[in-house]
């Protein structure tokens, strides 16, 4: 498997860290969105290994911002998911 720590190197060496001081977080949410964007698109199109590929473009920046700001994404993942295991279907009277 992959680590956080490796994300994070390749995206230092890629270019992808130097960007205005300051703005490091709020860079990386607005590409993670971008991504999530970009998936949406190639579902609508019936891309399907291309909304796979966006999937997994949104999985790598977010590995890469928890490491910029020092968390485990994957324990936090895996303390939210037992969080909602304890939560009642679509968290009460939400349409979705």
């Amino acid at each position: 498997m992959i680590t956080q720590q490796e994300v994070h190197a390749q995206a230092k060496r890629n270019g992808f860290h130097q960007h205005p001081r300051g703005c490091g977080v709020a860079v990386s949410l607005a590409l993670i969105a971008s991504e999530a964007f970009e998936a949406l698109a190639a579902h609508r199109r019936w891309e399907d290994e291309h909304v796979k590929e966006e999937l997994a473009d949104i999985v790598l920046r977010t590995m890469d911002l928890a490491e910029q700001l020092g968390f485990d994404v994957l324990a936090a993942a895996a303390k939210k998911h037992q969080t909602n295991l304890t939560r009642p279907f679509k968290h009460g009277n939400k349409r979705y």
